[in-house]
């Protein structure tokens, strides 16, 4: 009988050991995260080779923020402090968890990860249309990390959970 751990089984092997690790950690970093909830603005920069999203940015323009204190010679990375719900240019001032992100034109402050909300193909138009402009107060849910990164964790439409307000409205 052959031996099964030769260097091709193991060559082969390797990719779906990595790949799982890393669907792990990923899942484990979204389980284990603050869960914060962002009011969001729809916007349609599509992108064909990504599949079926919402398009959404958090609005961090309902809150304080340091973002207009700028220079042309300060950095443009700022963090938005969950508790404090506001946005500071150094996270030492964060009592706790933070978003990590930058204040984009010296006045609005941007995070680069709550940019997509992936749905089904059936709800995706109803849905981009509620965000954009049908819907009173679009919320997301995010899962924010140790890092500062923040996943998209669930949408909320009229105070409810997406798939909860697809029922309602008959999809």
């Amino acid at each position: 009988m052959r031996k099964f751990w030769n260097k091709t089984n193991f060559l082969l092997f390797l990719p779906v050991v990595v790949w799982t690790a890393w669907a792990a950690a990923a899942h484990l970093s979204v389980a284990n995260g603050a869960k914060v909830v962002l009011p969001v603005q729809g916007f349609d920069p599509r992108d064909i080779l990504a599949g079926r999203y919402l398009a959404i940015r958090a609005d961090y323009d309902a809150f304080p923020s340091e973002c207009g204190r700028l220079t042309d010679e300060d950095p443009t990375n700022a963090f938005f402090c969950i508790g404090d719900d506001r946005v500071v240019l150094d996270k030492s001032r964060c009592s706790g968890r933070f978003i990590t992100g930058y204040c984009e034109r010296r006045k609005h402050f941007r995070d680069t990860s709550v940019n997509r909300f992936y749905v089904s193909e059936k709800s995706a138009q109803l849905l981009e249309n509620a965000v954009n402009g049908r819907v009173k107060d679009p919320r997301v849910v995010v899962s924010v990390d140790k890092s500062g990164r923040a996943y998209p964790v669930d949408l909320i439409l009229d105070g409810l959970p997406y798939k909860e307000w697809l029922k309602t409205v008959g999809k």
